[in-house]
């Protein structure tokens, strides 16, 4: 949708190159967010964690 509105204002060689380069970066964004993902995950199991082992000193 972006690349179709960019064709409409811009000339088609400006607007391969934008759509071009936006495909160029989508590793990176993906990276990130994967990246974003595993930290995420991270710091819930090691709040789980330690709420388990409290659960289980109050036993």
């Amino acid at each position: 949708m972006t690349a179709l509105r960019a064709l409409r204002s811009r000339t088609d060689v400006e607007a391969l190159d934008l759509t071009a380069n936006r495909l160029r970066r989508l590793p990176e964004a993906f990276a990130k967010a994967a990246h974003d993902s595993r930290v995420r995950a991270d710091r819930q199991g090691r709040e789980q964690n330690a709420t388990m082992r409290w659960l289980h000193s109050t036993e």
